[in-house]
């Protein structure tokens, strides 16, 4: 109840304001109204007028057409009453009007009439518009509105797009979002892609820090699905645990992010900096180069898969082994080597002992015997 008395003062406050700014342009603006002989046409009339046939329109045509994507249908109508409220508003001043073209050589009260209705109705079509763009601002607030209860009280839910439907996302459910010029992705554990009409430090300032960081300007990943991090990235996986995909920490973010990471995601994830998941060269950042359509369309690292009892068994026989050893053993990338490894931590099978340069990597086992 209070939210509705909330809502219905600011909508009051909002056509008053509106109201306000039509009288000021009538009355500085001789332009925008018929002329009126002898000034008995005032443009408080006009106002009114104008007023009223939007407000029309926003109760009646705006929520029953345009927001059930009636489009054509809404436009059509919207043309037909600004033409109407021209002719109403061309009527009401007819005597002055005609006391007007009396004093005008060559000109028919008919063909000053027709003249001064089309004016009037391309006037009322842009205060039309005008009244139209700022519902649509009321929408996007009402919709920042309904995210941010959603995230108080509707076990956080997230509103966002899929396609052309509304939906509401578990935040728990998501992995990473990702900004793409105006819009924000947000892509949940099944691979699925929604987007938002917002940017993402907006979006990001709906969320809680101990849930999501932010690690480069166009991506913000969540805590709860990170699979391993370093001083220079992030992966992240989806839900069968085999899938994941990694981002570059770029050097603008780099410092708050490492410390955000540290000190909210799991310690057992942090990969040592010796043995970063990305290679030297592999400078670009990663983020514009994934995107994850389906869930169909996620990378599937099936040789690593293979591989990752080699790897193992390899650190098994070989105690304190650095992960570009595991590497040339195996002949393949290091950067494939340490998503191996922190597959591998993250089960609890190995962990990396000892100082950054003189430590490895052993089993759990080896490194608890005597």
């Amino acid at each position: 109840m209070k939210n509705n008395s909330k809502q219905n003062i600011i909508k009051a406050i909002f056509f008053v304001f509106f109201t306000v700014i039509i009288i000021f342009l009538f009355r500085n603006y001789s332009v925008l109204r018929p002329a009126a002989y002898g000034a008995l046409y005032k443009e408080y009339v006009a106002a009114i007028i104008v007023v009223s046939m939007c407000l029309l329109n926003y109760a009646i045509l705006f929520p029953f057409l345009y927001r059930n994507k009636k489009y054509f249908l809404f436009f059509a109508l919207s043309i037909f009453s600004a033409t109407l409220s021209a002719v109403a508003e061309v009527v009401i001043v007819f005597p002055q009007i005609s006391e007007i073209v009396r004093h005008i050589d060559e000109v028919t009260i008919r063909e000053y009439f027709t003249t001064i209705s089309i004016l009037l109705s391309i006037r009322n079509l842009c205060f039309v518009g005008l009244f139209f763009l700022l519902c649509l601002l009321e929408d996007t607030i009402l919709e920042n509105r309904k995210i941010k209860d959603s995230l108080r009280r509707n076990n956080n839910l997230i509103i966002a797009k899929r396609n052309t439907d509304i939906v509401t996302i578990p935040i728990n459910e998501i992995v990473y979002c990702q900004q793409i010029e105006n819009y924000t992705y947000l892509y949940n554990k099944e691979g699925n892609k929604y987007s938002k009409n917002c940017s993402l430090r907006n979006f990001l300032n709906q969320l809680d820090q101990q849930t999501v960081v932010r690690i480069s300007r166009n991506v913000i990943v969540f805590y709860q699905h990170i699979r391993s991090f370093d001083d220079n990235s992030v992966y992240v996986c989806f839900s069968n645990n085999t899938n994941f995909v990694g981002f570059q920490i770029t050097d603008a973010y780099r410092d708050n992010a490492i410390k955000l990471l540290k000190k909210y995601a799991p310690p057992q994830l942090y990969l040592d900096s010796s043995d970063s998941e990305l290679e030297p060269n592999q400078s670009q950042s990663m983020e514009e180069n994934v995107t994850i359509p389906d869930k169909n369309d996620l990378p599937v690292q099936s040789n690593e898969i293979h591989n990752v009892h080699i790897v193992a068994e390899f650190i098994s026989e070989h105690p304190d082994c650095k992960g570009s050893d595991i590497a040339e053993h195996l002949h393949v990338s290091l950067s494939t080597v340490n998503r191996i490894l922190a597959q591998l931590k993250a089960e609890g099978l190995v962990e990396y002992v000892g100082s950054k340069k003189t430590g490895g990597y052993r089993t759990k086992a080896t490194n608890n015997e005597p």
